[in-house]
């Protein structure tokens, strides 16, 4: 079943801690059902000094959104919007 959210769409979350925030959406992750969404869910991680990174430091890492959790909302009003589904022999929305 193709996604209806993909990369640039503005969604809304419609539960858990950042629910009626609306986000644009950075990238989908097809494999684990999930998105990534452009500030939201931004967290830092302590690195340790390797030889790649000798000086150490802070990272940012993206946790991905399930999408179960987020609606497509229009542009115009920011309010989660229902996809109208089509149907491929006639072409009309249910």
């Amino acid at each position: 079943m193709p996604a209806r959210i993909k990369k640039g769409d503005t969604v809304r979350i419609i539960s858990g801690d950042h629910k009626g925030t609306t986000a644009t959406v950075e990238a989908v992750l097809v494999k684990k059902n999930a998105a990534l969404l452009e500030g939201i869910g931004v967290s830092t991680r302590q690195m340790k000094p390797s030889r790649l990174n000798p000086m150490g430091g802070s990272k940012d890492v993206h946790t991905p959104i399930p999408l179960s959790k987020l609606a497509p909302a229009t542009k115009a009003t920011k309010k989660p919007a229902k996809a109208a589904k089509t149907t491929k022999k006639t072409k009309e929305t249910k």
